[in-house]
């Protein structure tokens, strides 16, 4: 690079990097300036592009012999973008300003590792990555299109449950057929090109790339300069990865797939700190029970509680769910309730109801991750404490979720699973059966109990492949066609 080009390039630089500051300091958040903010950020983003140009341009002269030389590296960077772009536009996933500089980014370290590796490793590690990045989007596609979100490695302990949960909903798309076509086509054309091609450059300069390009990260992401709005920062939204789908948006695929692996690999050291922390919470914020008008007007009294997967107040009516109806007419209802649409819903929902914690949504599956934990102060151990029995019933197996763990630490004295109720693999579907069968274990008539049962109807598929809703189609389909 000239002296001019390196003097254009770091101008440049200067005035992007000082567009940021005047927007960080002078244009705050607070909803007063946001037509001059936009401006600003349109003006970073292509002050950033004029960076790369300054920074790319002396290679120009140079571009066929790069291509010669290099042309397997180039065919991995075009299948990362094409792959990304149809990614983003099949999903309807907004890119941001950020979006583009941190996929070009996390590339250019991709490139950089491939580089540095010895010949016959990185031939590996290249050809692994091109598989195993298609199946990764594949993969997340698939995910998204069922959960509406996107899925993390260490959720892998739920797979075989997502298996069998979604295994009638499958629905192939174009984008499918797509990536299956650019895994083999790049593999053929770097494995054609590779014997030819081996890195010829300056590695040290490969920094430089990768510095600038990091700089342009962070001069295009968005900085929210009060603590009440830190969950809109691409910083915050990187190191929590609170939400997956805005992650994706932001940096694209590519970057959960990378900071999956980082995951795995390095593990977590901050629990300590964590209980550390929750600990002297709950310490020092003790809140003493204060009588009400409710205090005590069940006392003795037997509790079955019936978790409805995936039940909607829509179902209610008087001619097809009245005694539900008649529940929320005559009882209590509460209404100020939500449940977290994370991918493993119904598990975390469980946890939720036993437990009044919400579940993590970084830290995996808690059925898996925490079925080892104990619940003192669950709503079954209240009861034990009270001298009930406390029985848990679901009418699939028992093992699914590991529900035979979990119901343990939460303090039942007894989990009844599929095969303990003596359920077939067609009977288990139908809520009614379930009921049935379940009543000796739900009803103890010697002692005082609390029992919680799970259904199981309610469950996807949500087509006639479900017995459940092949049974009572008709009938629900005869009611709202007459209703409305």
């Amino acid at each position: 690079m000239t002296h001019d080009k390196k003097q254009q390039l770091y101008i440049s630089v200067g005035v992007v990097t000082l567009l940021l500051l005047i927007r960080i300091v002078f244009f705050l958040k607070d909803g007063t300036n946001d037509f001059i903010e936009r401006i600003l950020f349109w003006l970073i983003y292509g002050g950033s592009f004029v960076v790369l140009y300054f920074l790319f341009s002396p290679l120009k002269q140079n571009l066929l012999y790069i291509w010669n030389n290099n042309k397997s590296k180039i065919f991995i960077f075009a299948y990362i973008i094409v792959l990304e772009v149809l990614f983003a536009l099949k999903n309807n996933l907004n890119y941001t300003f950020v979006s583009a500089f941190s996929v070009l980014f996390i590339v250019s370290l991709f490139f950089i590792v491939s580089v540095l590796l010895p010949r016959m490793l990185a031939k590996i590690f290249d050809i692994a990555f091109i598989i195993v990045y298609g199946a990764y989007m594949f993969a997340q596609d698939f995910y998204y299109r069922i959960f509406s979100d996107f899925f993390s490695f260490i959720e892998a302990g739920t797979l075989r449950e997502g298996v069998e949960s979604s295994s009638n909903m499958y629905v192939f798309n174009y984008l499918h057929l797509v990536i299956v076509f650019m895994i083999i086509l790049t593999l053929f054309l770097y494995i054609r090109y590779y014997d030819k091609n081996k890195f010829k450059g300056k590695k040290i300069n490969l920094l430089k790339y990768i510095a600038v390009l990091f700089l342009l990260v962070n001069l295009n992401a968005e900085y929210p300069v009060k603590a009440a709005r830190l969950h809109l920062s691409d910083h915050y939204l990187y190191t929590s990865t609170y939400s997956k789908t805005r992650f994706v948006s932001h940096f694209g695929g590519i970057n959960l797939l990378t900071k999956d692996v980082i995951s795995l690999i390095i593990p977590d050291v901050s629990n300590k700190k964590h209980i550390e922390y929750i600990n002297d919470y709950y310490e020092n914020n003790q809140k003493p029970h204060v009588d009400n008008e409710y205090t005590n007007i069940f006392k003795d009294k037997n509790l079955i509680i019936v978790l409805a997967e995936s039940f909607d107040d829509i179902a209610l009516s008087e001619e097809l769910t009245p005694s539900i109806l008649k529940l929320k007419n005559e009882g209590l209802d509460f209404t100020n309730h939500f449940t977290p649409v994370f991918p493993r819903t119904t598990c975390d929902t469980e946890i939720i109801l036993n437990t009044s914690l919400i579940p993590s949504i970084q830290d995996g599956p808690t059925c898996y991750v925490y079925n080892q934990n104990s619940y003192n102060t669950s709503i079954a151990n209240l009861f034990n404490n009270k001298d009930y029995v406390t029985n848990a019933l679901h009418s699939n197996y028992k093992e699914f979720y590991t529900r035979h763990l979990v119901y343990k630490g939460l303090g039942y004295n007894n989990f009844y699973g599929q095969h303990e109720i003596g359920l077939s693999d067609s009977d288990r579907r139908y809520d009614e059966v379930f009921m049935d069968m379940s009543k000796d274990y739900v009803i103890n008539t010697e002692n005082k109990f609390y029992s919680m049962m799970l259904t199981l109807s309610g469950h996807s598929p949500y087509t006639n492949v479900n017995l459940a809703v092949e049974k009572n189609y008709d009938l629900v389909d005869e009611y709202y066609q007459f209703k409305h």
